[in-house]
């Protein structure tokens, strides 16, 4: 019995030997929301469609800011042009797609100036596609002008921006 009991001493002493702790060192970071992945300052080209006419002032490296918020699929986006005003959009809705990229889309407001002076505010919807670190946008603004969308980014903005720089 005595040996017994002197085996179960022995191996209890022991025990601490056998015992091991998470590794402190894990460097992994958490996954960005998808807010947090586009969150940023994308630069591009824009120009504007409407009723009356098409590809309207092209205009080089204006700038769109998106912020991500608290809520993990949400951001804020604002985009300040001298031609076209002050877009601000509280909650866009920030989607991520199974090829990578994300889906953006948001209702909004932008300050526009006006002809006769000063601006004039008017709603807004934006909607647009991060794949990398590029953005493609459209801003909507239905009651200017037979409705009036800016684009960011387009795919023939050169093009555009070219022919307009000829024109002149």
């Amino acid at each position: 019995m005595k040996k017994i009991l002197i085996s179960m001493v022995a191996a209890l002493a022991l025990l601490p030997v056998f015992t091991s702790c998470s590794d402190d060192d894990d460097n992994t970071q958490p996954e960005k929301t998808a807010a947090e992945s586009v969150e940023g300052t994308y630069v591009g080209g824009t120009y504007a469609n409407c009723k009356y006419f098409q590809n309207y002032q092209p205009t080089e490296n204006d700038s769109v800011f998106v912020k991500a918020t608290q809520t993990a699929d949400v951001a804020t986006l604002s985009y300040t042009s001298t031609t076209w005003g002050e877009f601000t959009f509280e909650a866009v809705k920030v989607t991520k797609q199974n090829d990578g990229s994300f889906t953006l889309a948001g209702e909004g407001k932008t300050l526009m100036p006006s002809m006769k002076g000063g601006s004039t505010e008017y709603a807004a919807t934006f909607e647009g596609t991060v794949s990398g670190d590029k953005l493609v946008a459209t801003f909507n603004v239905p009651a200017v002008m037979g409705g009036t969308t800016v684009l960011f980014n387009p795919s023939d903005f050169e093009e555009v921006f070219e022919a307009a720089q000829n024109k002149d």
